[in-house]
């Protein structure tokens, strides 16, 4: 999250570093976020009545792990299951599961480099 948003980072840690009984009221925090959408600002509730739900000494780990989780897998879940569902129709999942993630990374980013050399020197 620090290098995605370093503002974000810095708002999330400074609610898991504020240690006060007072959070509740000081932040005013409730189980959802604010997000812009094509220009628009939409609320997210990060779990069901989190509208209604205030963060707390006793809750704010789980904010922040659903905020982060949130940014991290739920934001972008329909884009990444189109790209999966493409990628493994181009390229069959058994020989994916011989790969370690980091290997299958380096695999494609030299492929996609290969194609646009080339496509430079044509």
């Amino acid at each position: 999250m620090k290098s995605l948003s370093p503002s974000i980072y810095r708002s999330l840690k400074s609610v898991l570093d504020y240690t006060d009984d007072d959070l509740e009221s000081a932040l005013c925090f409730t189980f959802v976020i604010e997000r812009e959408f094509c220009g628009e600002m939409r609320q997210i509730e990060l779990k069901p009545g989190g509208s209604s739900i205030m963060v707390n000494q006793k809750n704010k780990q789980e904010f922040i792990d659903l905020y982060v989780d949130y940014i991290f897998n739920k934001s972008c879940e329909k884009q990444f299951q189109a790209f999966s569902n493409g990628f493994r129709r181009v390229i069959n999942s058994k020989p994916l599961e011989l790969f370690y993630p980091d290997e299958l990374m380096s695999f494609v980013v030299n492929i996609i480099k290969f194609i646009f050399l080339k496509k430079i020197n044509f």
